[in-house]
């Protein structure tokens, strides 16, 4: 099964890599009238300027708000170049509305205010600054890579806590970056998708080798759902589509896990993966093991919370372990996780946090998020689909599986501010990107006047 496995890669690498290289002429054409284009877009100077806001975290709770944070507030006095997309309004509003339930949680529980409510107001600060700075998808991917870019670097230069090695550094900060940043570059040097695959492929590989076997998956997702996706002129997955597509599930689901126990993508990645077979529980909670406690806490206190994680009581602790142990986990593996050396709670997840901790208004935030990313990859079309798939399956990942961490609610604003864009157009009046990469539309009302521009954005 191994020696299959390597053999597809080979041949892939046969065929793509020649083809690659035949394209880097006209990829250079592309990207120098691309370059000229991209000056011209309105507010291109502020999204750049929130980029390099991303590098660095501001004195004053930096963890959710860096420097981003000042012309992001600077942003959101002035006036939308092109409307609200959908759903985009809501996120605001859910937004404030977790914090004032998470603040009445806390004095109602009688506990301290969680922390998270710097992260829902950066939400709230982020989304509406990322409308208001663009236009479409293409100026939306703009912003998103920038602060991509910006993110990375601080990882980089200011060297955070728990990244004492590159390994480390990669999994807890430049990963998820490096693959938006590489990925939009890719989608904006060409409107042929095989080199954002490629990219795609080339650093969920690296993440696989280097221990980040979620970030890995989530390349690979996408990359198979690019493949489900494109449709022929008339609207028809092709056959040979589909069969590969399914192959390639075929290949995630059974020739991936061979090829890790085999040690191909190193032996430390072999062993955590077998640990994690091993102690872990079904494989549907992707190797974590803090679901149990977050269900429990969510059904002992549904509709209010518990104020803070902190606030979770020892009864509720004891059917959290028995919900691990009917899924077949060890105590081993949850108790150090679950209660950290430090006396502090985790469930290490946006949406357990949310809803243990404020109740059910807290959840609609993290909620949200996963309704728009899971319709904008499945609904995106046209060139910047690569980028909009990969911001869904690692926001979907992120609200699912991830704990609010430095710049994590930037990154989350800006990616569901590109899904709302994604899923605003509508697929009858909108055709094909032009230069500048956002929409234009292409139909004509009964008149015989063109529709403007801005009113098919609003």
């Amino acid at each position: 099964m191994l020696e299959i496995l390597l053999l597809f890669v080979l041949l892939f690498l046969c065929l793509a890599i020649p083809f690659a290289l035949l394209q880097i002429p006209r990829l250079k054409a592309s990207l120098a009238a691309k370059h000229a284009s991209h000056e011209q877009r309105p507010r291109t100077w502020m999204r750049r300027l929130m980029g390099a806001g991303a590098m660095a975290a501001s004195p004053i709770y930096g963890f959710a708000f860096p420097l981003a944070a000042i012309p992001a507030a600077a942003a959101v006095f002035v006036k939308p170049l092109a409307g609200w997309p959908v759903r985009t309004k809501a996120l605001i509003g859910w937004s404030l509305a977790g914090i004032l339930a998470l603040v009445f949680s806390a004095l109602y529980q009688g506990q301290e205010i969680s922390g998270n409510i710097l992260h829902y107001a950066a939400m709230a600060l982020f989304v509406c600054a990322a409308v208001r700075l663009t236009a479409g998808e293409a100026s939306a991917a703009q912003l998103l890579g920038y602060a991509s870019i910006g993110s990375a670097l601080f990882f980089v230069v200011f060297r955070p806590k728990n990244t004492d090695t590159f390994e480390h550094m990669w999994k807890y900060g430049l990963g998820p970056y490096v693959a938006i940043a590489a990925v939009w570059l890719a989608c904006s040097l060409t409107e042929r998708r095989l080199l954002a695959m490629l990219a795609l492929l080339a650093v969920g590989s690296a993440s696989l080798f280097l221990g980040f076997r979620s970030h890995g998956l989530v390349c690979f997702v996408t990359v198979v759902l690019l493949m489900f996706q494109s449709k022929t002129r008339k609207g028809k997955l092709p056959l040979v589509r589909i069969v590969a597509a399914g192959g390639a599930l075929l290949g995630l689901y059974k020739l991936l896990p061979a090829a890790v126990a085999a040690g191909v993508f190193g032996e430390a990645v072999r062993l955590r993966t077998l640990n994690q077979l091993d102690d872990s529980g079904p494989a549907l909670l992707a190797g974590r093991v803090e679901p149990p406690l977050s269900i429990a806490a969510i059904m002992e206190k549904p509709w209010f919370g518990w104020g803070n994680l902190n606030g979770i009581d020892l009864d509720t602790l004891g059917v959290a372990r028995n919900i691990a142990y009917e899924l077949g986990m060890l105590p081993e593996a949850y108790e150090r996780l679950w209660v950290r050396e430090e006396g502090r709670v985790s469930v290490h997840s946006l949406l357990g946090e949310g809803w243990a901790e404020g109740g059910i208004v807290s959840a609609a935030l993290p909620l949200l998020l996963l309704g728009i990313f899971i319709a904008a990859a499945f609904k995106v079309r046209g060139n910047w689909a690569p980028l909009v798939i990969l911001v869904s399956a690692q926001g979907c990942w992120d609200v699912v599986f991830s704990t609010w961490g430095y710049n994590r609610a930037m990154v989350l604003a800006f990616s569901a501010v590109l899904a709302a864009w994604a899923i605003s157009k509508s697929r009858d009046e909108i055709a094909q990107a032009d230069g500048l990469g956002d929409s234009r539309v292409s139909n004509k009302p009964k008149g015989g006047q063109r529709r403007p521009y801005s009113s098919v954005l609003r």
